[in-house]
This record gives C-alpha cells, structure tokens and sequence, in this order.
C-alpha cells in the first residue's frame, strides 16, 4: 500500500470562533475531495455555516477537483491558543504518523496575530516567532515547506506608520473583522495554491530540505573570508539572481566578518560600497540582475578609482540565446566592451565545467588590488549547485613599489632648513599614516588641511581636542579663509620661496585645489607623494613614487628642525587668523542664508565635541550646501562625499542605506534639495538594513535636507561668471514632509520642517542614540563668501584688513 502523507494546517488562535470557521472550511474541503481529516481543538469544535455559500461551494468544487488527482493524503488540523501548544500538539502527531509508518508535512500555519497589534506589526518580533517554530520542527525532524504563503498572519490594521508601510516576506498579511468567512475562503485557495506548487510537484518534494547552496555565490563567500578581514554583501532583487542572493544571505549570516544590505536602486549598492571601502576599508560583493550592470552608473568607475576591492556580479543570460530578454552580451550589445573601456576585469561565466577556471581567473583580478573585478553570470552558473572537485588555492600578490627618493634630500633639506611656510593636503590616512602626520606636522610646524574629496582626514577635533594646525579645507569648492590667508598677502599669492604646498595620497586633480593648474605651476613650489607613476602632476616641482607610509617613516627618521625655522613656522601660524564675517553668517533671516545656517550649527556641533565629546561621521552631498557644512561644520574624524570622483548627485544620500548600519559612529548627512530628488527615497530600504542588521541602533542618524529651491551652483556660476540672471534650468522643486515624531520596530524616528535655527532642538536631538533625524532645512539662495571659488575672494565679507 502506498504511503499516506498527512498534510497539517496549524491554526494559533485565543478566540473559538475563528477556529470553528477554519475548521469547517477545510473539513467541507477533505469531504469534497474525499480525503480523510482530523481536527484537534482545545475545546469542542463546532460545525458552523459559513457566509456566501454559493462563492464557497464554488471554491471547494475547484479545489477538490484538483486535488482529487492525486489522493495519497489526508488532512489534519491542529488548534492551539499558543505557539507552545502547536508544537506539542504536532510533535504527538508526527510521533503517530511515523508509528502508523506514513509521512506528516506541515503545511500551513494559519496565525492570530491580534496580539501583537499596536498600530503596526512589530515584524521582528512575528518572524522571530515563526523562525523559532519552524526551527523547532525541523529540530524535531517534522518536515514542512515554508514559503511566503504558509504562513498567514491576522491583524485588525495595516503595517502603515505616518505612511511608512512594512510587511515581511516571511509571511502573508490578512485583516481581520468580525465576518471571518472571507479569510476561511482566503485560506482554502491559499492551501489549494500551496498544494499545486509543492506538494503535487514531485520535484519540490524530492529537494525537500535538500536545498544546496549555489556554487559560484558558496566558493566566493569562501574566498572573501580567507582574503579580507571585513566584507559586505550587497543586493538588488531579480527573479534571476534569487537564488544566487538567497546563498549568499545564508553563507553571510553564519560569519561575523560582514553585513547583508539592500538598498532603494541598483546604483544604491555602489554607492554604499565605495563608502564603506573609503571609511572603513570593507569589501563587498555585489549582486544585480539581468541588464542592470550600467545602472551602478559612474559610481562604478569611482569604485574603480578608489581601488575598492570586491565583485560586482551581473546576471547574464546563457550565450546563443536569439535577442536575449536583458540580455547585454550578444550582437547588439557588448557590455564586455563597455567595462574593459572602463580599465575594468571582467569575467564571463557562460558554462558551469568552467567554473574552477573562471573563479581561478577572478580570485586572480581580486588579488591584483585594482579595484572591481565584473562577473557576468549566466542563468547556467546562477543555477549550478555542485561542489568543485578540487579547491581553488591563489598566489598571494606582492605589492612591489618602485622607490623614488630623487628629490627626497630636497624635500627634508626644505623641512629641516628652510624658513618657509608649509602645509600638507592630505587625502586618506590610515590610522598609522594619520598619527605620523599630526607627529611631524607638529616637531615642524607644519600646516595640515583636507579636501572636499576624502573629508575629515584631518579632523578639525580627535577626541574632543582641537588640532591647532588644521587650517581647514582646501579644494575647487569649499576652501577655508585660514589657508588662503596662510597662502596669500593681500589677496596675492605669496613668493614661491615663501611657502611650499605638499599633496600626500593625490593625484593633483582639478578638484583638489581652488587654485588653478596654471597658477599651481607658476606661483607655487609643490611636492607629491604617490605610489602611482601615471597620477604624477607634471608641474609638481618634487616627485616621492612611494608610499605616504614608508615616506612619513623615511621623513620622521630624518627631522632635525632648526630652532630658527621652528619658531618662524609657529609665529606665522599663530599670526593667521580670521574674524567671523559679518553678512549673511549673522543676519537671521527667514529663509536663513545657507552661511548663517551653517554658522550656527557650527557652534552647536562644537559644544557637543568640546563638552559632551561627541563625534560623527560627515556625509556630503554634491551642491553647494554640502560644500558649506563641508566647508563650515568642524569634523571629528573621515567621513564620506559624493564629490569623489564623477561627483554624482545623489551617490552621498544614498551611501547613507548602508552606513547607517555599519558605521560606529553618529551620522550627520548634510543633502541638497538637488541631490535628494535625483534619487529613490532611503528611508524605508533604511529602517529595514538597521532593522535586520544591527541588534540595536546606539548611534544618532540626522539627515540635513537643505531646502532652497535652486541648484545653486549653476545659479551661481550664471549670476557670479556670466552676469544672467537664473531661469528655469536651475530650479527645484521639493515637497515637504509634515513635523512628526513616530516608531518603526524599536527606531525612533523624527520629522523636523526647520524655518528659523533652535540651538535647543539641534542640541538635543543630535544627543540621542536609536533616533534617525530627518530635517528639512529652508534656506534661501546667495552667492556670497563660503569659499565656493576663487570669486569669493570678491565678496566685500571676504575683503582682509
């Protein structure tokens, strides 16, 4: 005879009623269809009719007529008040099942969740209930299939919080009302759809619980936590690369070297990568599905320029197909072309039997340290799911830097010697680096600034102690009054034997100095430590091909700096020095100008870091009001710009989705209206990171939405260059949020509309640890001084005595 399978409808509820209707449905169901059925009750069950008998009938008669097809099953229903309850209940049955020498599977579990409502459905807590249960039963080796619709949870009121909606993936969502009938119909079809999909198909049954990791996802997890000390992993959905995700999500929750992260775009990913990789060095591996290679955008080409280690893995469909739906790589496409243009390794994965080959060739890229390296899938290999026959082993790459100490006696003769003014524009310092920069900066009265590209690598504050050399920033945009009055006399820039100007970790990119190639070549004595022979400006004076770190090592074993000097150095330090301007940094208007705004949250964050030693991590959007908190707001340590590289519009906002999970430190983003409507909303995608990602969210998160209605850099360089006035191009267009304050899990989240400066509101709210600020901050648009170029120094504010 042949094997019985029974197949189990857990029902978890505290009210009778809604037991009975349940029961009942799938009782008419087993008699319709002829199978038999067992209903365990805490209490009596009552046959009940249930509403629209018509519409019932007409269901039951579809779905057992499906059903009747295949007649080795029958059904139990088991009822509970409690989650406890159901296990027990459900262990008996299975312990009788095995006895009787037939099969249980539990099929659905049908949930009352009417006490967990409270306004919303506190999913971590509901999947955390149901991923205990389901671990139990397979503890318990009691088989069950679980997919999204074998679980059904019951709420009186949608997951809609100040129009934020949630639900999970792990469950079906279902209101309740006091006519149950339409659930119980609801869960007929429900089991019906559940009953085609796995039980009637004999493959799902033969790869129960035998669901093997995808190979090419298994041997790069693999590599990633032999090859690097932290990693993430980086997602956008596809129906494609499901699988591929679903094996790394797995393999990445078993290690605690790295996060899973999603995001609002494709190009969100990239965006979170190369942010992760500047502040904290982390490599990643990122999944898009078919077509979406070109929508990381250009910050994949930031990525490479940044030398961000890690994968980008595209789907790719499998090679022959006739005009591919997607597909990128075949006649009329070739994006194969399009990253090696791009100086970018790429592999393509056509056939699983080439998969050792393959990955041999991609671990090899990964090693070289040039950043990116492209996998292009296909639907075979995102598929494959057999073990390699023998391991993949690489030869570590050793780094071998050419040393080039040419005019290297030059440059420490000039330190030791010379009575001249000297500052160094650093670019990103390791913390070694940055502890040989402050040591030597400070024996030799050095001056040390940062740029608008790695923000923050010297810190206006370390540990709530002022860096008495920093003299601000230095860039195309977003330059401090102090260096260029260290740099100049009488808005003049000063003798080339004056002063010398060092760019450690740079390449000398327009970007990197207010002053002009031309100006940099003929005013200016400049000294360049690179290890890259191909980013040597060629109108640097001295050239150090090296590394920042072996040069500061080489430097500080050779600094004997005269008593002379050292006090000539010191005396024109302390001399520089600025008087607040007195325009638009002290007029509070409304809209504020983007100066006195700054100004005042300047003083605030100061008092924060000089008393309550607080500290944050800066992100910067590309605009103007970005450059001005960049330029205004004192940093406590590295942060993150959207300015690197291409100079994205949007890449800051959007690194913010994965930083709010894997920084340690307070956030404070600082977006333009600009910015944040060139791309998807981040607060949903955010929330879930930080939701499944972090235990607890014990840093303060605050957003800066500065709202003034104009891209104000064109509007500037129209009015400020070209004389004309702003038109329509330069316009922006925001809507506003409504002041709110409310809760997502165990996140506060609060919604501020900012017309006037509040010392107290800022002063507390950035305080507050597991709270995400969101300020919509309404300036109004000027032209006048913050360093935005070279015209500021035309600004009457800007004029020296």
């Amino acid at each position: 005879m042949k094997k019985k399978t029974i197949l189990a409808i857990l029902v978890h509820s505290h009210e009778k009623q809604f037991v009975d209707v349940m029961s009942c449905a799938f009782l008419k169901l087993a008699e319709k269809s002829c199978v038999g059925i067992s209903i365990d009750c805490q209490e009596i069950f009552q046959e009940i009719e249930i509403g629209n008998e018509e519409l019932f009938n007409s269901i039951i008669d579809s779905a057992s007529k499906f059903m009747e097809r295949k007649n080795d099953f029958e059904l139990a229903v088991i009822a509970d008040s409690s989650i406890e309850g159901l296990k027990q209940k459900t262990l008996r049955l299975n312990e009788k099942v095995l006895k009787n020498d037939q099969f249980l599977l539990v099929s659905m579990l049908l949930f009352d969740g009417r006490t967990f409502d409270e306004g919303e459905i506190p999913r971590t807590e509901l999947e955390q209930t149901f991923d205990s249960f389901f671990d139990y039963l397979k503890q318990q080796a009691i088989k069950s299939i679980r997919v999204h619709n074998s679980v059904i949870v019951y709420q009186t009121s949608m997951p809609v919080v100040h129009r934020f909606f949630s639900t999970s993936h792990r469950f079906c969502l279902r209101l309740i009302r006091d006519d149950h009938s339409p659930l119980a119909l609801d869960a007929v079809t429900q089991f019906t759809n559940y009953f085609q999909l796995f039980y009637s198909n004999p493959r799902a049954l033969r790869n129960l619980g035998k669901r093997r990791p995808v190979t090419v996802a298994a041997e790069i997890s693999n590599f990633l936590n032999s090859a690097t000390k932290n990693w993430d992993f980086y997602f956008f959905t596809g129906s494609v690369v499901s699988t591929i995700i679903d094996t790394f999500e797995k393999l990445k929750s078993s290690v605690a070297n790295g996060y899973c992260l999603s995001g609002p775009s494709e190009h969100s990913l990239a965006c979170g990568a190369i942010a992760n990789w500047q502040l904290y060095q982390r490599s990643y591996a990122i999944v898009v599905t078919s077509g979406m290679g070109d929508e990381l955008k250009g910050t994949l080409q930031n990525l490479k320029q940044s030398k961000a280690r890690g994968f980008v893995i595209v789907a790719e469909s499998n090679p022959g197909v006739w005009f591919p739906f997607q597909g990128c790589n075949y006649e009329e496409d070739d994006i194969v072309s399009v990253m090696e243009a791009r100086d970018l390794p790429v592999v393509s994965f056509t056939d699983s039997e080439n998969m050792h080959e393959d990955l041999t060739k991609a671990f090899t890229y990964f090693n070289q340290n040039k950043g990116p390296v492209v996998l292009l899938l296909s639907t075979k290999v995102l598929m494959a799911t057999e073990q390699l026959e023998t391991p993949i082993q690489i030869s570590p790459v050793t780094e071998t830097i050419q040393y080039d100490d040419k005019d290297l006696d030059d440059i420490v003769n000039i330190i030791n010697n010379e009575k001249c003014r000297v500052a160094w524009r650093c670019g990103f310092l390791s913390d070694e680096e940055y502890q040989l920069v402050k040591e030597i900066s400070e024996k030799a009265g050095i001056v040390l600034v940062d740029g608008l590209t790695r923000p923050g690598s010297i810190p206006a504050y370390k540990n709530g102690v002022l860096t008495r050399n920093y003299f601000g920033t230095f860039s195309l945009y977003g330059y401090s009054k102090k260096i260029y009055r260290y740099l100049t006399d009488k808005g003049k820039v000063r003798d080339k034997n004056e002063q010398i100007l060092f760019f450690l970790k740079s390449k000398i990119s327009q970007i990197s100095s207010p002053f002009s190639e031309a100006s940099l070549k003929n005013k200016f004595r400049i000294v360049q430590v690179n290890n890259n022979p191909s980013h040597l400006a060629p109108f640097a004076d001295y050239h150090c091909q090296m590394n920042l770190l072996d040069f500061l090592i080489l430097l500080k074993s050779r600094l004997d700096i005269s008593n002379e000097v050292l006090e000539f150095r010191r005396d024109t330090i302390n001399k520089t020095t600025i008087e607040k301007d007195t325009f638009s940094k002290s007029i509070p208007v409304q809209p504020m100008f983007p100066n006195y705004f700054f100004t005042q949250l300047s003083s605030t964050v100061e008092q924060l870091i000089t008393k309550d030693e607080y500290s944050y991590t800066g992100i910067y959007d590309v605009g103007r009001n970005g450059v001005s908190a960049f330029r205004n707001i004192a940093r406590t340590g590295p942060g993150f710009s959207g300015w690197y590289g291409r100079a994205l519009m949007g890449d800051a906002l959007l690194a913010v989705n994965s930083l709010a999970v894997t920084s340690e430190n307070n956030i404070l983003a600082f977006i333009g209206d600009g910015a944040k409507n060139m791309v998807p909303d981040i607060r949903a995608t955010m929330v879930d990171n930080i939701l499944h990602q972090r235990k607890n969210l014990d840093i303060n998160i605050s957003i800066f939405y500065l709202i003034n209605g104009v891209f104000s850099l064109i509007c500037s360089f129209q009015e400020s260059f070209l004389y004309s006035r702003s038109r329509r191009p330069m316009n922006c267009h925001s809507v506003l949020e409504s002041e709110s304050s409310f809760d997502l899990g165990n996140i506060r989240v609060n919604q501020h509309v900012i017309e006037k400066y509040d010392h107290h509101l800022f002063d507390t709210a950035l305080r507050k640890k597991g709270e995400i600020n969101l300020f919509y901050v309404l300036l109004s648009h000027n032209n006048s001084g913050d360093g935005l170029s070279l015209a500021s120094i035309k600004s009457y504010s800007w004029q020296d005595d």
